[in-house]
């Protein structure tokens, strides 16, 4: 299944930055969160929750290197922004999970197009890094 793309047009780029600065949301804050859920273990955190709720070691086991630390930094930012919800259980030891939040449920969907996107992309990006490190090597 391929997602549709459009060609580069000045007009759908001036649209795309309009959009940034357009609406509630500056253009700022628009960057701020593109970046924080767009990075690498933002992604793969929110992608392994959408399979179900998963308490911290298990996450941790199933996002394949990521420190304790990075996962403890990511899931925090993430249920900052409302994304990842976190439930603690009055149980001794402890029991906290973590699970998708209805807002981060919509993430799914772009997070999916930027994969799909990647993949059907990865030999193009890979032949210009390889071509570029000859060029400037």
């Amino acid at each position: 299944m391929t997602d549709t793309v459009l060609p580069y047009t000045q007009s759908n780029t001036a649209e795309l930055l309009e959009a940034c600065d357009e609406g509630p949301a500056s253009g700022e804050f628009v960057r701020d969160l593109v970046s924080k859920v767009g990075d690498k273990w933002s992604i793969l955190t929110l992608s392994t929750l959408a399979r179900g709720s998963l308490r911290f070691t298990e996450l941790q086991h199933a996002i394949p290197g990521i420190s304790h630390r990075m996962l403890s930094v990511t899931l925090q930012s993430l249920v900052r922004d409302g994304l990842v919800e976190r439930e603690s259980f009055g149980e001794v030891p402890p029991r906290v999970e973590y699970s998708l939040a209805p807002l981060g449920e919509t993430l799914l969907g772009p997070i999916r197009a930027l994969v799909v996107w990647a993949n059907e992309h990865s030999a193009d990006v890979e032949s210009t890094r390889s071509s570029d490190a000859n060029r400037t090597a």
